[in-house]
């Protein structure tokens, strides 16, 4: 009778004096990834899916020189890579027959997007109030490419990659004006014809994309985060940004979050890259050039 009122109590009772261990029932495989899944391989059979994403690539590759290039009476060389970017996206999309459901993250740039352009009716400059407007019309374009043309990890890291290669353009050329002393303002320089606080904030974006896939892959690749990194800290300096000097201290956040990950060699080569960094620095900047940041303009 006990041994019925255990059962009845404790439904995984046995009545063994050990109690049992019941092997849980084998969970069928989440399905959230299914999705993901069949719009890569839908791109892969498109005839337009291929071409989209090499051109959302070469766009991405261009931003960070993006003023470099110009065309008279139409604006730089990017734009019109985005927009056979964008027409080749539409194109895709179409062909598929299916558009990605947006999360809650685009739901809240597409309101910002609004209100920004509701401002117009308020607004004391109505001509830059729409400028302003249909440049996050464009940024919340090319949000919405990458997240149709990009799905999985693969071709996301593959968009990270060109975008830290699109920096060594910009970077190199700041250094080289550095050498030439050819200021772009007092003690301020800026490679591939871009304000400095601009290119301070297109150097700080980079560096946890460089981290991350300086962590996350192998062979020529992490020699190329690395470099990247000595590059993106050595023209941050140059720029003499408080703004990107700010945005790259919360950037390198990314670093002691992830320092659980890394084995022995990777902290190592962390470290070596820190000194060689702070090394790098001296060289390139003389003693009295951080005093910049305390006037220098953003």
């Amino acid at each position: 009778m006990l041994r019925r009122a255990m059962q009845g109590a404790w439904p995984w009772y046995s009545g063994s004096s050990t109690p049992s261990v019941s092997t849980p029932a084998k969970l069928p495989r989440p399905e959230s990834r299914e999705p993901i899944r069949m719009l890569v391989e839908a791109d892969k059979s498109s005839r337009f899916g291929s071409l989209a994403f090499a051109s959302l690539s070469l766009m991405v590759f261009a931003m960070p020189w993006e003023d470099a290039f110009t065309i008279p009476g139409f604006g730089t060389s990017v734009r019109l890579v985005g927009m056979v970017a964008f027409a080749l996206g539409v194109l895709t999309v179409l062909e598929r027959g299916k558009i990605r459901q947006p999360a809650l993250g685009h739901v809240i740039m597409i309101l910002f997007v609004m209100m920004a352009g509701l401002s117009f009716l308020w607004s004391l400059s109505p001509e830059e109030t729409l400028i302003e407007a249909f440049s996050y019309v464009q940024l919340l374009a090319m949000v919405w490419l990458i997240w149709e043309l990009a799905p999985d990890l693969r071709k996301q890291m593959h968009l990270m990659r060109a975008y830290v290669l699109g920096t060594f353009v910009s970077a190199i050329d700041t250094v080289y004006l550095f050498l030439a002393h050819q200021e772009s303002a007092y003690q301020r320089y800026a490679g591939a014809k871009l304000d400095a606080n601009d290119l301070g904030l297109i150097m700080a974006l980079s560096v946890p994309m460089s981290y991350y896939l300086l962590i996350h892959n192998k062979g020529w690749i992490v020699w190329v985060c690395r470099l990247q990194l000595i590059l993106a800290g050595t023209t941050i300096l140059l720029t003499a940004s408080r703004g990107a000097s700010l945005a790259t201290a919360v950037g390198l956040t990314i670093v002691p979050l992830t320092q659980a990950r890394l084995n022995g060699r990777q902290r190592v080569a962390l470290l070596a890259d820190r000194r060689f960094a702070h090394l790098q620095r001296s060289l390139l900047c003389p003693s009295n050039f951080m005093g910049t940041f305390g006037y220098a303009a953003d």
